[in-house]
């Protein structure tokens, strides 16, 4: 009778912690985690909610990648931005850098540019081009996006895919 209990009581722990199922990792990466390259722009670039660009020109957002046991750098095979696009100009990119003893090198291979007329989702980064450093080694290589946010345009955030 114990055992019964017991067994009924294993099948359905596993069946709410979903054993046996494989599903996709997202994360949602809000703009407030993001930064300006330089710290010069003033009140001309805001992040209430999303960063906004005020300026004239374009301004370099750097975004980092978030990679732990829930989601590693290596597995991500799609980046969603979103945000609006008012002047054309506007991409994202999947940077890193990697350190070694005696240089820190850093590569933007890739370049997706922002669409200002599919609503809230302006670049889909996908494909091997794109996230080619991503998915390689070593260990010390760090993940980050460039988003390039031009005059009257916001960033809002983005989302990491990985199988």
């Amino acid at each position: 009778m114990i055992l019964v209990g017991a067994g009924a009581y294993l099948v359905t722990v596993a069946a709410l912690a979903g054993f046996g199922e494989v599903g996709a990792a997202v994360r949602e990466v809000p703009s407030s985690m993001c930064h300006a390259s330089t710290d010069n722009y003033g009140s001309g670039l805001d992040n209430g909610g999303a960063i906004n660009n005020n300026t004239a020109g374009a301004v370099p957002i750097n975004c980092p990648i978030v990679s732990d046991s829930g989601q590693s750098g290596q597995s991500i095979t799609g980046v969603a931005v979103y945000g609006r696009e008012a002047a054309d100009g506007g991409y994202s990119v999947a940077c890193s850098c990697t350190a070694a003893a005696s240089s820190i090198t850093c590569t933007c291979p890739s370049v997706t540019p922002w669409n200002n007329s599919t609503g809230m989702l302006v670049a889909n980064i996908t494909g091997s081009s794109s996230l080619s450093l991503w998915t390689q080694g070593p260990s010390t290589r760090f993940r980050w996006l460039l988003h390039n946010v031009t005059p009257g345009s916001s960033l809002i955030g983005f989302k990491t895919s990985s199988p």
